[in-house]
């Protein structure tokens, strides 16, 4: 078994889209015609776009309590993107990804394990950390 695939409903599948693809110089590599679906190539996993309304189309016949488009399409849910860049690229993406609609949420700093991290929201709300991958684990 291995982890493929994170999955985040939007209010606009194509704007995130545009937004990865402008902010992060990231690629999309699958948009379906209805527009309601899309994915961004993000190495060995896919992060992956759903519109509001499939929410309910998915899960239409389960009992997970509270899980409508009425119950969670205007809050921020708790998940964060994590996109690991070189060091030297940190602020460059931080910065850039403000010019196409992120809101920072805390400037670059360099953590106690020696990683140089930022974090953003997304159109959406969702939390994106951008991480330096030059530190000790």
């Amino acid at each position: 078994m291995k982890f493929s695939t994170s999955l985040l409903y939007v209010k606009n599948v194509v704007k995130s889209l545009d937004f990865y693809t402008q902010a992060f110089d990231l690629k999309v590599k699958f948009l379906h015609d209805t527009k309601s679906y899309g994915e961004i190539a993000t190495g060995s996993t896919r992060l992956c776009f759903a519109h509001h309304s499939l929410i309910e189309s998915n899960f239409a016949d389960t009992k997970i309590k509270g899980l409508t488009l009425s119950n969670i399409a205007n809050k921020p849910l708790s998940i964060e993107i994590g996109l690991e860049i070189d060091e030297n690229k940190v602020i460059h993406y931080y910065e850039k990804a403000q010019k196409f609609g992120a809101t920072s949420i805390a400037k670059p700093n360099l953590k106690p394990w020696g990683q140089l991290v930022a974090y953003l929201q997304d159109l959406d709300g969702y939390l994106i950390s951008l991480g330096s991958n030059d530190y000790q684990t």
